[in-house]
């Protein structure tokens, strides 16, 4: 269960220390994000290929899924895509 938690992450440390700033120098900052994600969630949740509950934005985290099966988030590295060949993964998951 302890890697469940990140446990097992390396440099927890400089993720506090960024949090920790954050929470000292930006949190006037904070209720702009909130605007900023529900202006995103509106916006996304007016597309009929996303799936995406706007009761669930309450912070700046937002979560939607994809209605479409022809959707996925490695339709960029399509053949058809100018910039294919540079952006394809060393592994090769986007190509079809």
């Amino acid at each position: 269960y302890r890697r469940m938690f990140g446990g097992a992450m390396r440099q927890a440390g400089l993720l506090a220390a960024a949090g920790l700033h954050a929470l000292d120098h930006h949190m006037a900052r904070l209720a702009e994000d909130h605007a900023n994600a529900r202006i995103l969630a509106e916006a996304l949740a007016a597309n009929p290929k996303v799936d995406l509950d706007l009761a669930t934005v309450q912070t700046n985290i937002v979560v939607f899924h994809l209605r479409s099966t022809r959707l996925s988030p490695c339709s960029s590295y399509h053949p058809a895509c100018p910039r294919a060949s540079a952006a394809q993964p060393p592994d090769g998951r986007g190509r079809k």
